[in-house]
């Protein structure tokens, strides 16, 4: 497909090429009766849509996203090939986002800056809403940092009015917020009575700073609203009319849509009172409860949207609603291993619960609530970067064309001049292709994979198939193992084979695989056994010669192999050879760190090789090295809202810090820190065992 700038741009989506893609967008489309019309609504023209479901049409990977999103399922998966000043672009937009969670606004604009200057908008829709957006919430956040500045100046008079203040009842806070709407308008043109010099200039001073946060305010109004009329009038949002096509099914939203809305009544609720837009965002909660499909996406957004509405069942006393509201999204969550929003949902339930009086549920939720904020603490986060409406947890990979054909070639020792035999004319092309200085045509790219022998189409880099079942199927699946529930893994996993091609590689790497840890597990077969079947198995796509060979041909593997990778380490472990799968782990973590993005759009495959050189050094009589990096681990899966198999790394670093220099005591603290996230995220099974543990050699 053709890039903004007009590149190409390769994706690789549901074990299809770009044009079976769109053929399983209109299967979709057909199943749950939805007109071309209705789908394509703001984001394309019906006969765009047409094309695309027929093969014949080409679209960028936001609106292929996009409309997979209004479709009810997850984009996120989605392993996309690009092009080198593809993955640049990538890197940088993944960079303004994370410099603006953690409150680095200078860096922020710097980069959106430069990423501005090398990628001029022009007409392109989708780039406008990314550039809107994103000028939107830097002014949000500097609206936001002056308000926290104005607290910290706060005289103890002011901090006496505001404990006040919180004791009024909803209503009277409501009344005193529409008197004041935040002082800011107040202060618009009253001046100090005879009060002194000194003081009005203290107070002139002070509506300054109002005047330039309400104004950075209204900045992000019109930059949120303006992002929205890319696909959806903000007319149209605010008219009764919208609610009614939203519970009647007739509107579907994308959830970046959703999150654009989102920002927009944030903005709006704080410039003019928020009760009259709780319908709306009650209809949008309606809206993701029915047509959300995917739970990782469906809980984030839910969230968003719980604190949203929180607020606004708080300020009108109706705490049952927003009782039941929580506990929802939160079970959504926990569900889900994620911790998005976490404190701030914690925070309006815990309210709730006490002006209901209900002392046991408030406890419950006050020690969760003060473990994840001791948590975030410890390893220097601000629990504020989990709760931003434009934050989502990422999952997406993405991966340099030029660099995948490079390490395969270079692996298989062919030349360029053998590669290009019928695709290019001199081998100056395919160099330029390698070295990222230009993009590879589509249709040569296909032939280059092919005679690379690589798929050149993958879903989550796990299978090939044409089901979207068998998708749902193999994340169900992951789902289950992480929490140690095997039989029903087990079950999923006969399914699953049945509907995949057992031809493809990359569907037996997955399926025999796992029926390789499982015979292992159950000792069906001996580790001999096991290891020769997975190392024969990543074999089939993946050398380790490929992993380290140079900075510049390494290539950093796909999930399926990284499943693989690790099991070998595992086995390798168990038979003690413990050195060997360290020195592998060593290695492959050279090559995360020697790929371009250092990382960045490869965290979940490398952390699972991470965890486990984590084990081995704590175990290796290496307990710094081990904390060390477990301190690492622990702080990057925080900053990225996610809780899920967490847990692990914690009781690694208990056993280190036992074995170091910090001792028992501090091994205890970490370790009920760890039973108290296994609670929360219903890891039932790992809790007892920490518990266990605990009773056993800490009491």
């Amino acid at each position: 497909m053709q890039s903004p700038a007009g590149r190409s741009y390769e994706i690789r989506g549901m074990g299809m090429t770009e044009e079976n893609l769109g053929k399983q967008l209109g299967i979709l489309r057909k199943q749950q009766k939805i007109s071309r019309k209705k789908l394509s609504e703001g984001l394309c023209r019906d006969s765009e849509l047409a094309l695309i479901e027929k093969g014949e049409g080409q679209a960028e990977l936001f609106l292929l996203t996009a409309l997979l999103e209004r479709l009810g399922k997850s984009a996120e998966w989605l392993v996309c090939i690009v092009t080198a000043k593809e993955y640049e672009k990538l890197s940088a937009l993944d960079e303004i986002e994370e410099a603006l969670r953690f409150g680095r606004l200078k860096d922020a604009r710097r980069t959106f800056e430069e990423y501005q200057r090398k990628n001029p908008a022009g007409r392109n829709r989708y780039r406008h809403i990314f550039e809107e957006r994103i000028s939107g919430i830097l002014a949000l956040e500097e609206y936001e940092d002056s308000l926290r500045s104005r607290q910290k100046e706060r005289c103890p008079a002011e901090a006496e009015t505001e404990r006040k203040e919180e004791a009024l009842t909803g209503a009277e806070k409501q009344e005193r917020k529409v008197n004041s709407c935040f002082p800011l308008m107040q202060c618009c043109g009253k001046v100090c009575d005879a009060r002194g010099d000194k003081e009005k200039k203290g107070r002139d001073a002070a509506t300054a700073e109002q005047m330039y946060s309400l104004e950075k305010l209204e900045a992000a109004d019109l930059h949120f609203h303006a992002a929205l009329d890319q696909t959806l009038p903000s007319a149209e949002l605010y008219s009764p009319a919208m609610i009614l096509r939203l519970d009647k099914g007739e509107k579907l939203l994308a959830l970046f849509e959703i999150e654009n809305i989102l920002l927009c009544l944030y903005t709006r609720r704080r410039l003019q009172g928020g009760q009259k837009l709780l319908p709306l965002l009650e209809a949008l909660y309606r809206c993701l409860c029915r047509n959300s499909q995917d739970d990782w996406l469906r809980g984030q957004y839910l969230a968003k949207t719980g604190m949203l509405l929180g607020e606004l069942y708080l300020e009108k006393n109706d705490y049952c609603t927003c009782i039941k509201v929580h506990e929802y999204i939160l079970h959504r969550n926990r569900n889900s291993g994620m911790m998005v929003c976490v404190l701030p949902l914690l925070d309006q339930l815990i309210t709730a619960y006490q002006e209901l009086r209900h002392k046991e549920k408030v406890e419950y939720y006050l020690v969760h609530k003060e473990n994840f904020e001791t948590v975030f603490q410890e390893y220097g986060l601000f629990p504020e970067c989990m709760s931003k409406l434009y934050y989502h947890c990422q999952m997406q990979q993405y991966y340099m064309e030029g660099s995948l054909i490079v390490a395969e070639r270079k692996h298989r020792g062919i030349s360029q001049e053998k590669l290009i035999e019928g695709i290019y004319k001199n081998t100056e092309s395919l160099s330029r292709v390698e070295n990222g200085r230009t993009n590879c045509d589509r249709k040569k790219f296909y032939m280059l994979m092919k005679r690379l022998e690589i798929d050149r189409v993958r879903f989550n880099a796990d299978i090939i198939t044409d089901e979207y079942r068998a998708i749902e199927l193999e994340r169900e699946l992951e789902n289950h193992l992480a929490r140690q529930q095997f039989e029903e893994a087990g079950h999923e996993l006969y399914i699953l084979e049945k509907l995949l091609d057992m031809e493809k590689k990359c569907n037996r790497q997955l399926v025999l695989g796992m029926k390789n840890e499982e015979a292992l597990r159950r000792r069906k077969i001996p580790w001999e056994e096991a290891l020769g079947t997975a190392v024969k198995l990543l074999e089939l796509t993946y050398s380790m010669d490929t992993a380290e060979g140079s900075i510049r041909y390494s290539r950093v593997p796909f999930r399926n192999e990284m499943y693989l990778f690790n099991q070998i380490c595992i086995i390798l472990r168990a038979a003690g050879r413990g050195e060997e799968a360290a020195e592998m782990l060593k290695k492959m973590l050279r090559t995360y760190e020697a790929a371009a993005g250092k990382k960045r759009f490869h965290f979940k495959a490398l952390y699972l090789c991470a965890e486990n050189l984590c084990g081995l050094l704590e175990r290796s009589d290496c307990p710094k090295e081990a904390e060390r990096l477990a301190d690492l681990l622990i702080r990057e899966r925080l900053a990225r809202g996610e809780l899920a198999q967490i847990h692990r790394v914690f009781r690694i670093k208990a056993e280190a810090s036992r074995k170091g220099e910090k001792g028992k005591a501090y091994a205890e603290r970490i370790l009920r820190q760890a039973y108290l996230l296994c609670e929360w995220g219903g890891y039932v099974k790992e809790g007892s065992d920490i518990m266990d543990l605990i009773k056993e050699e800490y009491t």
